[in-house]
């Protein structure tokens, strides 16, 4: 509950957002066709508590494309609803790799991502009504970190998830209603 009063009470801090600086100057990048350069810069003017974290997250992310063909598409807005709840669950990266449509979420964490529990992340961004995007793309997240893509499936598993997740929602709304 504790987690719950403190996203109804307290104000979204960019301060406090960690990784705010990368998430918005990696679509830039893509988007601007801008050099790893303009990374590099983003990750020494972060401040001392991140310019490691930054850094080593710029590197990691360098790794990933490699020699991959990359270009860049507007991946749009999405968000996922229960009854009067809504999530925000858009990509922050439309790129089509190797000929591949992707919208891709950034994950950042240094705890990895498992298969689990990107698959329940994964079942709710393709749950999600969006805007105008690729319809064909691949929904993917990408821990940078690990250099590891996981991708969407369609098995009745996702089924099972999105269930879960509306009894979590529907939970979160009567605590939400209650404190």
């Amino acid at each position: 509950m504790s987690s719950i009063r403190k996203i109804k009470y307290n104000e979204y801090s960019v301060e406090a957002d960690y990784w705010k600086g990368l998430r918005d100057a990696i679509p830039k990048f893509h988007e601007q066709g801008l050099t790893f350069d303009y990374l590099e810069s983003i990750a020494t003017s972060a401040n001392e508590k991140r310019k490691s974290r930054y850094t080593d997250a710029v590197n990691a992310y360098k790794k990933f494309l490699g020699k991959k063909e990359i270009q860049w598409f507007d991946p749009g807005k999405s968000f996922w609803t229960f009854e009067n709840l809504s999530v925000k669950s858009h990509a922050e990266l439309g790129l089509v790799i190797n000929e591949q449509p992707h919208l891709v979420k950034l994950y950042f964490k240094q705890d990895p991502i498992d298969k689990r529990r990107s698959k329940t992340a994964l079942a709710l961004m393709v749950a999600s009504t969006k805007s105008d995007t690729n319809t064909d793309a691949m929904h993917s997240i990408l821990d940078v970190n690990k250099n590891k893509l996981y991708l969407a499936s369609e098995d009745q598993d996702d089924l099972d998830i999105l269930l879960a997740l509306d009894g979590e929602a529907a939970q979160f709304i009567q605590i939400w209603n209650s404190i």
